[in-house]
């Protein structure tokens, strides 16, 4: 360290009589330059500080690169072995010995349909109504509930009215089917889905319809049928059969003749629509039949379990005999009515038979 003396702090002329010769001393100004030019040696250095506060967050930076794919995982469980029976007589399914769970699916058989009137001329002589679809009834049960044999009692089909061959005579009811049945177990369970009901034979006024059929309150599923159509109080053109999103489509009832003598088609079967086709898309019902000409049957989509389209009715004749009502299609598929016809002339059409009902029962192991 240099130490500059107070009395060298002196800026001026230094007189003789301080004993020291003047170009010794200098200014501190002069004193501070030297020692800039010529500095001692570095000292110590000193402890280090306290730390400072913590700056601000900074920006989130841009994400990285993708990582690479992971390895493969394992492979999945294979979905539950299952077999399946269907039976469109009745009969009884054996329960596999592994089985834990049984889906079991019925159709009601479908309701026949009635046949048209033979009347006189100037009268007015209505067509028959055609019968209602078998309902469905669906319900999953465990495999201890049943039996080694499930019991299925499956009527046979219902039949349409019959032709009219007698003047002035009103047309024939179509059958009803009895209810498609499962027993579950001998004195336990069954399951029960209800036929359709029989088609009205036409009259002076009226061919009255097959009447809807329900299903189960829970826990049991499925879908009703809808009403089979009626023919026309008047005589005129057969009324076509309801759509169906599920379950049967509504089948058309006969043809009529007015009393102005003028006759009529059949009315046209219901299409089925979405899921009920089995492919998802519309499926459209048949058109009626002409004059003095049988209806026609429905296509049947090709999953045979799903419901089915309509029939259609059959023409009125004032020449000859009048057209029949075709059978219903699938399992439970209704009958359409039958055609009038004149008296003295040719005999009223017939209504078209009811489908079978059918039983399908689904075993999980």
């Amino acid at each position: 360290m240099h130490i500059i003396p107070t009395e060298l702090q002196v800026v001026g002329t230094i007189s003789a009589s301080n004993a020291v010769s003047s170009q010794h001393l200098a200014t501190k100004g002069q004193l501070e330059a030297a020692i800039a030019a010529n500095p001692g040696p570095q000292g110590i250095q000193g402890a280090t500080g306290p730390q400072g506060p913590i700056g601000n967050t900074g920006t989130t930076g841009s994400a990285g690169a993708d990582g690479a794919q992971g390895a493969t995982g394992p492979a999945g469980v294979d979905a539950a072995p299952s077999t399946v029976t269907t039976l469109n007589a009745s009969g009884n399914i054996a329960k596999p010995s592994l089985a834990r769970t049984a889906i079991i699916q019925i159709w009601g058989g479908g309701g026949a349909g009635g046949s048209g009137r033979k009347g006189a001329a100037a009268s007015i002589r209505c067509g028959g109504g055609a019968g209602s679809g078998g309902a469905y009834v669906e319900r999953t049960v465990d495999a201890s509930e049943c039996d080694a044999n499930l019991v299925c009692t499956i009527p046979t089909a219902a039949a349409g009215g019959a032709a009219v061959s007698v003047n002035s005579t009103n047309g024939n009811t179509g059958a009803s089917p009895a209810n498609t049945t499962v027993l579950l177990k001998a004195g336990g369970m069954s399951i029960s889905a209800q036929g359709g009901a029989g088609g009205a034979g036409g009259t002076l006024t009226t061919g009255t319809g097959g009447a809807a059929r329900a299903v189960p309150a829970m826990p049991f599923s499925g879908a009703p049928s809808i009403v089979g159509a009626a023919a026309s109080t008047t005589g005129l053109v057969g009324t076509a059969g309801g759509a169906s999103t599920f379950g049967h489509a509504g089948s058309g009832s006969g043809g009529g003749i007015t009393s102005a003598n003028v006759a009529s088609a059949g009315g046209a079967g219901g299409g089925i629509t979405g899921q009920n086709s089995g492919m998802g898309n519309t499926v459209a019902g048949p058109a009626g039949g002409a004059i003095a000409t049988n209806g026609n049957s429905a296509t049947m989509p090709s999953n045979a379990w799903h419901g089915a389209p309509g029939a259609s009715g059959g023409g009125s004749s004032l020449v000859g005999n009048a057209g029949n009502g075709a059978a219903g299609v699938g399992f439970g598929g209704a009958g359409a009515g039958g055609g009038a016809a004149v008296d003295s002339v040719g005999n009223s059409g017939s209504g078209g038979n009811g489908a079978v009902g059918a039983v399908r029962v689904t075993w999980i192991f």
